[in-house]
């Protein structure tokens, strides 16, 4: 896989997941090679008090039974095993999604890097008459959506409220009363993006998309296209012909699905943080 200064890979495949059940390797194995053999020692140990004529040894068993359970059952080897997924999963990401990982892990985070893509499509998405059989319905948001759409990503109320204000339109999607995720449009001639900063231009024919978010319980159920359905009405509404967006890299399932759907890549752009600084660097697809 190439790098972003070598050139940007668009289509990215699905690696195996977790779910395949083959054993971890590298350093994951070793945690819980060293895992087992810590309880093993701790097994000997009791077992060595226990058969052993010092009375002030067996009077002190049941506080290390205790102890022993409390590590076992609970914090200590759920913690080590939660470390051995994370170590698992991580190891199947490209390099540059560790690197960007493990720099967002560093306090106060004095330097990092990002690496998205400019995606475009053109023309009014089409409307599908059998999405509307499918589960949920997406209307427009309001200041009254704000608090159901903060709880659905843990994200302050602040967020939202600032973008509504500064004018941008959104669209949330219900099921059973709730919101279960939402997207934002922006039809100004620019958007700064949040995150990184980044000045995103906006042609006068476009609108651009953007912080689309389902509940994960939700996905692969059709609301994703039900935004779309939404932003066709708004795009006609408003009189634009054209959809730009933004992917970061290494969102497989959203580069794939905005693909297929007919989107096509025109940017890749990538984000250097240094103290405080940004860097930006695009190159043209």
């Amino acid at each position: 896989m190439a790098s972003p200064l070598g050139g940007p890979v668009i289509y990215l495949r699905a690696r195996e997941d977790c779910s395949t059940g083959r054993q971890p390797s590298g350093l994951g194995s070793l945690l819980m090679a060293g895992l087992t053999f810590c309880h093993a020692g701790m097994f000997v140990a009791l077992a060595g008090q226990w058969w052993s004529n010092d009375m002030h040894s067996c009077a002190l068993l049941p506080l290390w039974v205790s102890l022993f359970l409390a590590f076992d059952g609970h914090s200590w080897l759920t913690r080590l095993k939660e470390l051995r997924d994370r170590i698992s999963r991580l190891q199947k990401e490209p390099p540059f999604v560790i690197l960007q990982t493990l720099l967002s892990k560093v306090p106060f985070q004095p330097v990092g890097v990002g690496w998205f893509y400019a995606l475009q499509f053109n023309g009014v998405p089409m409307r599908n008459p059998r999405l509307k059989r499918g589960p949920g319905d997406v209307r427009g948001g309001t200041l009254g959506d704000i608090e159901g759409m903060a709880r659905c990503e843990n994200k302050r109320e602040e967020i939202f409220l600032r973008r509504l204000t500064n004018g941008d339109h959104c669209a949330v999607a219900i099921i059973n009363d709730r919101i279960v995720g939402y997207e934002w449009f922006c039809d100004k001639p620019f958007h700064l993006e949040e995150r990184y900063l980044h000045r995103v231009n906006i042609p006068s024919d476009a609108i651009y998309a953007y912080d689309a978010y389902i509940l994960h319980e939700y996905r692969l159920r059709g609301l994703w296209l039900k935004f779309k359905e939404y932003l066709a009405d708004l795009m006609q509404k408003l009189g634009r012909n054209k959809i730009i967006t933004m992917i970061e890299y290494g969102n497989r399932l959203s580069m794939n699905t905005h693909l297929r759907f007919g989107f096509k890549p025109y940017r890749s752009v990538l984000v250097i943080k240094f103290f405080g600084k940004k860097i930006f660097i695009e190159r043209s697809i």
